[in-house]
């Protein structure tokens, strides 16, 4: 996002085994630009509770892994973040693969949130790296993204990106939101894999298509690491 201003900008400190390592991105809340079509205001919360907020799901991750490519988070007050007139929870602007602007009230939502759109931040810088086919023959044969749900319709306005319906499911997916295209599936499904681990890791066992898909979130995000991190953290 062009022209960000830095009038309420911090640091964030990521604590984990009693060792403390920082974080080189920025939390901004206030005077900024957004991109054009997005319509916000700035956010309520104080840098202190956005860390704290933060704070569970940034330990899911090696502190490498967000310093090397989360660069700014934007803040917006809640329900105030609006693309082309639709509601939504998050978005990363294309122009900068590393800022990622998010609703305040999502942020450690089960549903939607931060892990939602760091899968969008890592698939912008990392696109070569992730096994495209292997997910795609995880894909009903005669699926066709975008087909029934357009990204600028309600849905995408969604705030529940994880439903436990066996038609679903069955074709590979954890919500409606997942069939507006290729990137929105791996966002959801990602975002689902990080904030609801024990029920991800039961629908791994009993469908195989969301187990495919969740195998090859778990090769890309290790191949990104250069270690195991994320096969010994979702062992079935």
């Amino acid at each position: 996002m062009k022209g960000l201003g830095l009038a309420s900008v911090s640091s964030c400190t990521y604590v984990k085994d009693k060792r403390e390592t920082p974080l080189e991105f920025r939390i901004e809340t206030a005077n900024f630009d957004l991109p054009k079509g997005i319509t916000a205001y700035p956010a309520l919360l104080s840098e202190e509770e956005i860390r704290r907020k933060l704070e569970p799901e940034l330990a899911k991750y090696p502190p490498s892994m967000i310093s090397d490519h989360l660069s700014q988070l934007l803040v917006v007050r809640g329900n105030s973040l609006h693309c082309d007139g639709v509601r939504i929870g998050g978005l990363v602007d294309e122009k900068y693969p590393g800022q990622i602007i998010l609703d305040e009230q999502i942020l450690a939502n089960p549903d939607t949130g931060f892990h939602h759109e760091f899968s969008s931040v890592l698939l912008r810088q990392h696109q070569e790296r992730f096994p495209w086919e292997e997910w795609k023959s995880a894909t009903p044969d005669n699926f066709r993204y975008g087909a029934d749900h357009k990204a600028g319709s309600p849905i995408a306005a969604c705030s529940v990106c994880f439903s436990k319906d066996p038609g679903l499911n069955e074709k590979g997916f954890v919500c409606e939101y997942g069939q507006v295209d290729i990137e929105e599936d791996i966002n959801t499904l990602a975002h689902a894999l990080f904030a609801r681990t024990p029920e991800m890791m039961s629908m791994k066992r009993e469908y195989g298509r969301i187990g495919k898909k969740i195998e090859s979130i778990i090769l890309f995000y290790d191949k990104i690491n250069g270690n195991n991190f994320f096969r010994d953290q979702f062992k079935s």
